[in-house]
Protein backbone atom coordinates (compact mmCIF):
# COMPACT_ATOMS: atom_id res chain seq x y z
CA UNK A 1 0.00 0.00 0.00
CA UNK A 2 1.33 3.46 -0.62
CA UNK A 3 2.10 6.10 1.88
CA UNK A 4 -0.74 8.15 0.41
CA UNK A 5 -2.99 5.10 0.81
CA UNK A 6 -2.21 4.26 4.65
CA UNK A 7 -2.36 7.71 5.83
CA UNK A 8 -5.06 8.61 4.33
CA UNK A 9 -7.08 5.23 5.88
CA UNK A 10 -5.93 6.67 8.85
CA UNK A 11 -6.65 10.43 8.93
CA UNK A 12 -8.60 12.13 6.04
CA UNK A 13 -8.10 16.27 5.38
CA UNK A 14 -11.07 17.28 3.77
CA UNK A 15 -9.51 20.32 2.65
CA UNK A 16 -6.54 18.49 1.05
CA UNK A 17 -5.90 19.14 -2.71
CA UNK A 18 -4.72 15.77 -3.58
CA UNK A 19 -6.88 14.76 -5.98
CA UNK A 20 -4.57 13.14 -8.64
CA UNK A 21 -2.81 11.14 -5.54
CA UNK A 22 -6.23 9.84 -5.03
CA UNK A 23 -6.94 9.05 -8.65
CA UNK A 24 -3.29 7.35 -8.48
CA UNK A 25 -3.90 4.94 -6.07
CA UNK A 26 -5.01 1.38 -6.66
CA UNK A 27 -8.37 1.34 -6.58
CA UNK A 28 -9.30 -1.04 -3.78
CA UNK A 29 -7.97 1.47 -1.24
CA UNK A 30 -9.78 4.60 -3.21
CA UNK A 31 -12.59 2.24 -2.53
CA UNK A 32 -11.71 1.81 1.27
CA UNK A 33 -11.38 5.62 1.54
CA UNK A 34 -14.52 6.59 -0.04
CA UNK A 35 -16.36 3.79 2.30
CA UNK A 36 -14.57 5.38 5.47
CA UNK A 37 -14.73 8.60 4.94
CA UNK A 38 -17.24 9.29 2.46
CA UNK A 39 -20.38 7.08 2.81
CA UNK A 40 -23.21 6.39 0.78
CA UNK A 41 -25.96 8.22 1.85
CA UNK A 42 -24.27 11.67 3.96
CA UNK A 43 -24.82 14.79 2.80
CA UNK A 44 -22.07 16.88 1.10
CA UNK A 45 -21.50 20.35 -0.30
CA UNK A 46 -19.17 21.19 -3.06
CA UNK A 47 -16.10 23.30 -2.50
CA UNK A 48 -16.39 25.06 -6.10
CA UNK A 49 -17.55 28.73 -6.20
CA UNK A 50 -19.54 27.76 -9.45
CA UNK A 51 -21.95 25.96 -6.97
CA UNK A 52 -24.26 27.53 -5.25
CA UNK A 53 -23.20 26.86 -1.66
CA UNK A 54 -26.94 26.52 -0.23
CA UNK A 55 -27.17 23.11 -2.52
CA UNK A 56 -27.11 20.10 -1.03
CA UNK A 57 -26.21 17.05 -2.09
CA UNK A 58 -26.65 12.93 -1.00
CA UNK A 59 -24.04 10.67 -1.81
CA UNK A 60 -25.57 8.01 -3.66
CA UNK A 61 -23.06 5.37 -5.08
CA UNK A 62 -19.51 5.40 -6.19
CA UNK A 63 -18.71 4.80 -9.82
CA UNK A 64 -15.21 3.22 -11.26
CA UNK A 65 -14.10 4.56 -14.39
CA UNK A 66 -12.40 2.85 -17.50
CA UNK A 67 -9.45 4.51 -16.37
CA UNK A 68 -9.01 2.79 -13.14
CA UNK A 69 -10.65 5.36 -10.70
CA UNK A 70 -13.41 6.60 -8.68
CA UNK A 71 -15.60 9.14 -8.42
CA UNK A 72 -18.65 9.57 -6.71
CA UNK A 73 -22.19 9.73 -7.56
CA UNK A 74 -24.61 12.33 -5.96
CA UNK A 75 -27.98 13.75 -5.96
CA UNK A 76 -29.32 17.41 -5.02
CA UNK A 77 -31.37 16.66 -2.46
CA UNK A 78 -35.08 19.45 -2.99
CA UNK A 79 -34.61 22.52 -1.52
CA UNK A 80 -37.89 25.03 -1.73
CA UNK A 81 -36.84 26.78 -5.37
CA UNK A 82 -34.91 23.63 -7.02
CA UNK A 83 -35.69 20.57 -8.90
CA UNK A 84 -33.77 17.41 -7.55
CA UNK A 85 -30.86 16.71 -10.28
CA UNK A 86 -28.86 13.67 -10.24
CA UNK A 87 -25.06 13.98 -10.95
CA UNK A 88 -24.67 10.81 -13.46
CA UNK A 89 -20.99 11.45 -14.38
CA UNK A 90 -19.44 11.19 -10.89
CA UNK A 91 -17.46 14.21 -9.23
CA UNK A 92 -13.61 13.95 -7.08
CA UNK A 93 -14.48 13.69 -3.98
CA UNK A 94 -11.78 15.97 -3.13
CA UNK A 95 -14.05 18.69 -4.34
CA UNK A 96 -17.26 17.41 -1.79
CA UNK A 97 -17.59 18.57 1.32
CA UNK A 98 -19.06 16.11 3.67
CA UNK A 99 -21.50 17.77 6.15
CA UNK A 100 -21.24 15.37 8.52
CA UNK A 101 -16.81 14.89 8.80
CA UNK A 102 -16.68 15.50 12.74
CA UNK A 103 -18.93 12.90 13.27
CA UNK A 104 -16.59 10.47 10.62
CA UNK A 105 -13.35 11.69 12.30
CA UNK A 106 -15.10 10.50 16.27
CA UNK A 107 -16.45 7.50 15.11
CA UNK A 108 -12.23 6.84 13.43
CA UNK A 109 -10.97 7.98 16.51
CA UNK A 110 -13.10 5.92 19.14
CA UNK A 111 -12.76 2.73 17.17
CA UNK A 112 -8.96 3.52 17.24
CA UNK A 113 -8.79 4.11 20.91
CA UNK A 114 -11.27 0.45 21.20
CA UNK A 115 -9.35 -1.94 19.38
CA UNK A 116 -5.62 -0.41 21.65
CA UNK A 117 -6.79 0.35 25.23
CA UNK A 118 -3.25 0.95 26.28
Amino acid sequence: MSTFGKKALVFWDYDSDEWKRFSKTPVDIQLQILEKWYPIGYMCKFFAPTYPSDRVYQIKDYLLHVGGFYTVLIEQKIKEGYSPIMLKSGYNPLKLDVIEKQILRREYKLERILKNPS
